[in-house]
């Protein structure tokens, strides 16, 4: 797992649908470009910026604003974000 970042939630909603040795598919709410619509998608997310915490999964903060700038439109819960650390 990762540590010394900052974590970002994902929605209640999201959940874990399949792993591999590096990496977790997450299936999440995303919006479409322009933010219109919403529909559930799966991403894939490297194992060491991912956390589990409770009923909650977190993303290393870094790696939301990556997804955020390549216009993934994956809901991250941001004003949630207290600054979990691993």
């Amino acid at each position: 797992m990762a540590t010394n970042f900052n974590f970002v939630s994902i929605p209640a909603s999201s959940k874990i649908v399949q792993e591999s040795e590096k990496a977790v598919k997450i299936a999440v709410i995303a919006d479409s470009f322009g933010g219109r619509s919403a529909s559930e998608r799966e991403f894939w997310f490297p194992k060491s910026v991912v956390k589990t915490g409770g009923e909650r999964i977190l993303v290393a903060n870094w790696f939301a604003m990556k997804c955020f700038q390549e216009n993934k439109g994956i809901r991250f819960d941001y004003t949630n974000n207290h600054g979990f650390n691993a």
